[in-house]
């Protein structure tokens, strides 16, 4: 390590990666083992970021494209094109499946790793430098050679909003107390500038910074302040990039209690349980952060509820916390109970993880997805767990072995998995990329070896716009 550090990242479990111009290396040193350097990386790396839920670590440096290495397999996974020249800066999203970049092209892309091509690309007169997601995922802010900011409203995983987004009007919240310069605001700037000479008054002529690009761009951990300091140091600005107005959390999960007279929604942090025949909301859960997944039980007597990457089981009666866990390395997409009360979760990890619905404790993990597991079906003996997602194949878990007995091939995106209640048939629904077309499969265990085997393929059109 002949050269300087020019990048450090940690993952959630402390792992620490560390770059220089011609090296990198990953130190698990709570584990208290000794860095690893690997091979593959770019030549004259600028930034390192981890991603694909610290399974993956993405460089950016001079070779144009943006290499995404397998840190399990010590071996390159993939290289991200579009870029012409040298890559200044990579970040991954908070779900740590979509991969950022600032190039000296002039251009700032966006890929999802589960994608073949960036899904946003947009260009300036003038390089970006820096880019960073806002904490919620749902927003890229990117600092350019002219001092301005920029930023993209970003719609799923795998699309971006058509159109960009431009600070306009944006204010200057504070200033580094090293400079003595006062609050200020930026009073109509189109594209939220943070150009230096807006200031000038405020400090003394001999001070006055001459050099507008920003060197570095973090985004504070609410998502409502970006700040920013110049090549010169002479200053570090906040800047307001949170939307002054803003729609209403949208509902991220919802299901039925057994006995349908209760309705479980998670709104952001917050579930509300309503009674269905009342239409009232009759109890208030909060968690600590945003909930994206919810089942009741086999017995409605409790909830299981999917909080970033932790489970928690909650009474339903008394709104009690009755359990609550690290259940995975990034966010859980989904979970379900068995018919005997087993609870399965599954995450943008692609790990699915099976646990006692009573206490929490771990009874098996599957691995074999690569990409985010988003669904998850259990058949009506319990014997058998099916899950899918962003892959492109179906995989059935056994519960009794707890070994994978069968993986499914034929759709990519799956979105929907059931099992017949009286005959071991599994229906599989998905949308292929290549076509947008939603496609049903139905397959069937039968035979000698009860392998599974393909009943019928038909394709659902969508319906014609009116």
């Amino acid at each position: 390590m002949n050269d300087r550090a020019r990048g450090v990242a940690f993952d959630s479990d402390d792992r620490l990666l560390c770059c220089g111009y011609t090296w990198a290396f990953l130190w698990n040193w709570r584990a208290g083992r000794p860095p690893e350097q690997f091979a593959g990386q770019p030549d004259f790396i600028q930034s390192i970021a981890f991603c694909g839920g610290g399974r993956f670590a993405a460089f950016g440096g001079r070779d144009e494209g943006v290499r995404v290495f397998d840190l399990d397999r010590r071996e390159p996974r993939q290289t991200l094109l579009g870029h012409t020249e040298r890559v200044w800066c990579v970040a991954a999203s908070p779900d740590g499946w979509r991969v950022a970049a600032a190039s000296e092209d002039n251009t700032a892309k966006l890929w999802s790793l589960s994608g073949a091509g960036a899904v946003l690309s947009d260009d300036a007169a003038v390089p970006f430098k820096n880019v960073a997601f806002l904490p919620d995922g749902q927003a890229l802010v990117a600092a350019r050679d002219d001092g301005a900011l920029q930023r993209w409203r970003l719609g799923p995983a795998s699309q971006a909003e058509a159109g960009v987004w431009k600070i306009g009007g944006s204010t200057v919240l504070g200033r580094s107390p090293a400079t003595g310069m006062q609050t200020s605001s930026v009073a109509g700037a189109e594209t939220g500038r943070l150009r230096s000479g807006d200031y000038a008054e405020t400090l003394p002529a001999s001070d006055a910074p001459v050099d507008t690009r920003i060197r570095d761009l973090a985004v504070s951990p609410d998502g409502r302040l970006a700040a920013a300091c110049h090549h010169d140091s002479v200053a570090v600005e906040l800047v307001d990039v949170a939307p002054a107005d803003g729609p209403e959390a949208p509902a991220m999960a919802v299901c039925f209690s057994p006995d349908g007279r209760t309705l479980a929604e998670a709104v952001g942090p917050s579930i509300r349980l309503w009674n269905l025949n009342s239409r009232r909301v009759v109890r208030r859960i909060k968690c600590e952060a945003d909930v994206s997944a919810l089942e009741f039980s086999p017995d409605g007597r409790r909830l299981a509820a999917g909080a970033a990457e932790r489970l928690q089981l909650w009474d339903v009666a008394g709104g009690k916390l009755l359990a609550d866990w690290r259940a995975h390395r990034t966010q859980i997409l989904v979970v379900a109970f068995s018919p005997s009360g087993l609870l399965a979760s599954a995450s943008r990890d692609g790990l699915v993880r099976l646990w006692n619905g009573t206490t929490g404790e771990e009874v098996a993990t599957f691995s074999g997805h690569f990409l985010p597991v988003e669904t998850l079906s259990f058949s009506p003996d319990g014997r058998l767990l099916a899950s899918a997602g962003s892959g492109d194949s179906v995989k059935l878990w056994s519960l009794v072995t707890y070994e994978e007995v069968a993986t499914l091939h034929g759709l990519a995106s799956v979105r929907g998995l059931s099992f017949s209640p009286t005959h071991l048939i599994l229906a599989v629904t998905g949308v292929t990329p290549a076509d947008g077309r939603g496609h049903l499969r139905l397959w069937c265990a039968g035979g000698p070896d009860a392998t599974w085997q393909p009943l019928i393929a038909p394709q659902l059109e969508r319906p014609a716009a009116r």
